[in-house]
């Protein structure tokens, strides 16, 4: 289950996050989180020429992003995709 990330987890509090993945859980399902490089990069030049809603996205959270993440890794316990996919991971429709 998609518990969020990217955009979701910058503007949403943290408390939202474990509480959807403590939801998936709790009915035996993992949670996943999934999120792209830049979205730790406060630093990164803004991006131009793009409407103020497109801006907002890109730029909300980011300069706690990391620090959240941190907070989040360390009070749970995390797995990789091939964990979660077990047998049906890369490779399983291959013949």
């Amino acid at each position: 289950m998609g518990a969020g990330g990217g955009g979701w987890f910058r503007l949403f509090p943290l408390w939202w996050t474990t509480g959807a993945l403590r939801r998936a859980n709790a009915v035996g399902h993992p949670g996943v989180l999934y999120f792209h490089p830049w979205e730790f990069d406060p630093g990164q030049p803004p991006v131009r020429g793009v409407p103020a809603l497109a801006r907002f996205r890109h730029r909300v959270g980011l300069d706690g992003a990391e620090a959240k993440l941190r907070r989040l890794l360390s009070e749970g316990r995390f797995g990789s995709m091939a964990g979660v996919l077990g047998p049906f991971g890369p490779g399983s429709l291959s013949g």
